[in-house]
């Protein structure tokens, strides 16, 4: 591990803090603005898994989860967009986590994950998510937390699933809600007892080659 004593500060116009390594450790997300400032940008990488603390002390416009694990316990960070690669994203303890828009795809053959887990947990994704565009990915909501987003497509080009596990558990989309959305791709969706998938227009297999299972 390593101890950092003083200020960071980055001075250009895309920054990014990266949390990587091979051995876990945490990271108090009150510090951003503080401690670390300049930093446009919150990045996961290598085979470790971090964990969030706090509140964000400034928004950063994109946070990136290339590999490992990035566990959100409690915390509280906005006014991202949000990319899921080959790793893994947990929100959990009554996390929030605000997003302008969000795409979930795995690399190098490996699914990308995301998943809320307990009461208070919640994701607010503003516009697009995608689950399964250029890779497979997952998203994955249970005991009773929470996800909403403008337009939801779940396998828009690779293999995507959404899956709701109750009770009261719950996925809403304020506009359309694709499952299968291009040729090649396939949109699995399941919803257990007590959960809920709340949208407008529903699509099932909406282009030609496209394939659906709810």
């Amino acid at each position: 591990g390593s101890t950092i004593t003083g200020n960071v500060v980055a001075g250009g116009s895309a920054d990014t803090l990266i949390l990587g390594g091979g051995a876990g450790a945490s990271f108090d997300l009150t510090d951003l603005g503080s401690q670390y400032t300049g930093f446009e940008a919150l990045s996961k990488s290598g085979t470790s898994t971090w964990v969030l603390h706090g509140t964000s002390g400034t928004a950063v416009s994109k946070l990136d989860v290339d590999s490992g694990t990035l566990v959100m316990d409690g915390a509280e960070l906005d006014g991202t967009a949000l990319t899921v690669g080959s790793g893994t994203l947990n929100l959990a303890s009554g996390s929030t986590l605000t997003s302008s828009s969000a795409d979930i795809s795995g690399t190098g053959g490996l699914e990308g994950f995301v998943t809320l887990v307990d009461t208070g947990t919640t994701w607010n994704n503003g516009a697009t998510l995608s689950v399964g565009t250029t890779g497979d990915g997952r998203l994955q909501i249970a005991n009773a937390a929470k996800a909403t987003a403008g337009e939801t497509y779940i396998g828009r080009g690779s293999k995507g699933t959404l899956a709701i596990y109750g009770p009261v558990s719950s996925h809403t989309t304020t506009g359309d809600f694709h499952a299968g959305f291009n040729a090649g791709s396939t949109g699995t969706v399941f919803v257990s007892t007590g959960g809920m998938l709340k949208t407008q227009d529903a699509y099932l297999g909406y282009k030609g080659g496209s394939n659906a299972s709810v």
